[in-house]
């Protein structure tokens, strides 16, 4: 038997595999995102906030959406220095758990929903308004 393994033995045995999606996670500025597009929209929101086009924003905020058991962890809360208050959601591919939360959303959301996806260097924005 030999006393050495392959990096691939050595990942099949750890039990840590890629991420489905081929999402990265990333750590930014000492805080780990799930991804590396995620990570980037952090850092913009830092420096919006900064440069005082915005007044905060809040990573993984929890909405109870119709249901109480349906809680929904959105990736940022984001407040305008006009005091807009919208949610984020950073998407590199779109689950069907997440067609589910965007349906739940226009019903029950109670701000809007900005979806942002890249494209090349810039952001796809959706919005989806919410129910106030």
């Amino acid at each position: 038997m030999p006393d050495t393994i392959t990096p691939e033995e050595f990942k099949a045995l750890s039990g840590k595999r890629a991420h489905k999606y081929n999402a990265k996670p990333t750590v930014e500025d000492g805080v780990r995102y799930p991804s590396r597009a995620e990570a980037r929209r952090a850092r913009q929101l830092r420096w919006y906030v900064k440069d005082g086009l915005y007044l905060w924003f809040a990573r993984q905020v929890l909405f109870r959406l119709g249901v109480p058991e349906f809680l929904y962890k959105a990736d940022f809360v984001v407040c305008d220095n006009k005091g807009y208050i919208w949610v984020e959601e950073v998407k590199g591919t779109e689950t069907a758990m997440f067609r589910k939360v965007r349906q739940l959303w226009e019903m029950y959301g109670p701000l809007a929903l900005h979806i942002l996806k890249r494209d090349g260097s810039e952001w796809k924005k959706e919005i989806i308004e919410g129910t106030r």
